[in-house]
C-alpha cells in the first residue's frame, strides 16, 4: 500500500510537471503579436510624451527668463513711479505756494487800483509848499 501511495504521488508529480511544462511552453511560445504591437504602441506614446516633456521644459525655461525680465522691469518701473509721484508732490507744493502768492498779488493789485480810483475821484488838495513841490516833480518828470 505504501508503494501504491508513493506511485500515485510520483504519478501526480509527473502529471503536474508535464502540465506546468505544457502551460509554460504554451505561454512562452504562443502568438505574442498582440503584446508586441501593444509594446510598440506604448513605446511610441512614450516617445511622444518625452518630446512633449522636452518642449514643455524649453517653454518653462523661456517663460522663467521672461518672468525674471518682467520682474526687473516692474522693479524699475515702480522706482520710476515713486520718483514721478515725488515730483508730482513737489510740483503740487510749488503750485500751492504760487497760487497763494498770486492771490496775495491780486489782492494788492485790487487795493492799488482802489487807491488809484479814489485818487482819481478825489484828488488831493495841495496848498502852499506841497503844491510847489508837486508841480516841480511833475515838470522834472517830463
Amino acid at each position: 500500500m505504501k508503494d501504491t501511495i508513493n506511485d500515485i504521488k510520483n504519478i501526480l508529480i509527473i502529471i503536474l510537471l508535464i502540465g506546468f511544462l505544457i502551460f509554460g511552453y504554451l505561454w512562452f511560445f504562443r502568438d505574442t503579436t498582440d503584446y508586441k504591437a501593444r509594446i510598440k504602441q506604448l513605446e511610441k506614446e512614450k516617445q511622444e510624451l518625452v518630446l512633449k516633456r522636452d518642449s514643455l521644459d524649453l517653454k518653462i525655461v523661456d517663460l522663467d527668463s521672461k518672468y525674471a525680465s518682467l520682474l526687473k522691469k516692474e522693479t524699475f518701473l515702480l522706482g520710476e513711479l515713486a520718483k514721478k509721484e515725488e515730483e508730482i508732490r513737489k510740483s503740487k507744493e510749488i503750485a500751492a505756494r504760487s497760487q497763494a502768492e498770486l492771490n496775495k498779488l491780486k489782492n494788492q493789485l485790487k487795493e492799488t487800483q482802489k487807491k488809484i480810483q479814489e485818487l482819481k475821484e478825489n484828488p488831493p488838495n495841495r496848498k502852499g509848499e506841497d503844491l510847489l513841490n508837486s508841480l516841480k516833480l511833475k515838470t522834472y518828470k517830463k
